[in-house]
């Protein structure tokens, strides 16, 4: 059991507290400022939705961290830079700032991430099947890294386009974090995320329409998504970096999950299309699997077992020494029938919009 948590467990209390209070008082204020989610062709929701997601689990989780009962200095770097990103992604949420300014800005946090020292400097022992030396980047770790953390960040801004999927999908990744931090007497880690998680729980509850009803939905926002997935690269990193790595290297894409494979797969097909890969469309796997007629409750419910199904594999990796070279290579075949099964989707999905529009 984490000591911190048994000593202290009112910033546990706090988060909760304050990010429910900040979600149902804030967001007529959003309305009222024009910081919500209009429908258009490409967003199919009923109403404005207001985008303080990320502004509640910001606040709350930033003035309960004021309580915890350990030091924070060596998290200084990732709040300084899930604090940029959240400006950012607030601004871009209320006006549509240009993607190079947002683009420029997360490869200035990721690089003061590794700056700090936060850097895969090896991916382990992909090339050889019987060897005992693991794969070292060299030169190439550090701007490596920077591109790691960029993806990161931004498949999970990519997958953020269903109700209760980007918080689920990072839940279950974080989960197995907070696990192979236990086990390993990471305590501070531990709270650490665990504090976030707790602001993430509360913003699904408002997030779902059918808990509250959707006159108190808010949706998390690029200022959210985008310190999801920076958080979660920072921890990844930090945690496989050690001379007895808590989180295997080659299983970090496994526990990171659908959010990459479906940016893989959303990039490939933008790329095949000549269309830039940040135009926004309604290419992403939750929006294939809508346009085929599928519920928003059974298209959340799929996508959360595959990502138990990666996550899986991830955690088994990790705890069961899985061979590096089998981690790392069995991702291509993985990401190839994912992708196979993608286009299947969209030719259907595209097959069953057609018929929809004649009719």
């Amino acid at each position: 059991m984490n000591p911190f948590i048994v000593t202290s467990v009112f910033p546990f209390i706090m988060v909760a507290g304050l990010s429910a209070i900040l979600f149902y008082f804030v967001a007529p204020i959003a309305r009222n400022i024009g910081l919500v989610d209009r429908p258009n062709e490409r967003k199919k929701h009923a109403l404005a939705i207001p985008l303080i997601g990320g502004v509640g689990i910001a606040i709350s989780f930033y003035l309960s961290l004021l309580l915890v009962p350990f030091g924070l200095g060596s998290y200084r770097y990732i709040l300084f830079c899930m604090g940029i990103l959240f400006i950012v992604g607030v601004l871009d949420d209320h006006q549509d700032i240009s993607a190079k300014i947002k683009f420029g800005v997360q490869i200035l946090a990721a690089v003061i991430i590794v700056a700090d020292g936060t850097v895969v400097t090896a991916v382990g022992n992909i090339v050889s099947w019987g060897g005992a030396d693991s794969l070292r980047l060299g030169p190439l770790a550090k701007p490596l890294t920077v591109v790691a953390i960029v993806g990161l960040v931004n498949a999970f801004n990519f997958i953020d386009g269903h109700d209760g999927l980007a918080g689920s999908l990072f839940g279950i990744s974080a989960l197995v974090v907070v696990y192979l931090c236990g086990t390993n007497g990471l305590w501070r880690h531990q709270y650490f995320l665990l504090l976030f998680l707790v602001g993430i729980l509360v913003f699904l509850i408002y997030n779902w329409p059918s808990i509250l009803g959707q006159s108190r939905q808010v949706f998390l926002g690029d200022a959210g998504s985008m310190m999801l997935g920076l958080i979660l690269a920072y921890l990844l990193i930090e945690l496989s970096d050690r001379s007895a790595p808590v989180v295997k290297t080659t299983a970090a894409p496994w526990i990171v999950g659908i959010p990459l494979v479906d940016m893989v797969a959303v990039i490939a097909l933008r790329l095949k299309n000549k269309i830039s890969p940040t135009v926004p469309d309604r290419r992403h796997i939750h929006h294939l699997l809508v346009d085929l007629g599928m519920s928003k409750t059974r298209i959340l419910a799929i996508l959360v077992i595959v990502q138990f199904v990666f996550v899986g594999i991830g955690w088994f990796g990790t705890t069961r020494q899985v061979p590096d070279w089998i981690l790392f290579w069995s991702m291509f075949p993985v990401m190839a029938a994912y992708l196979l099964i993608y286009r299947q989707l969209a030719r259907r999905a595209g097959r069953a919009t057609s018929l929809i529009s004649r009719n």
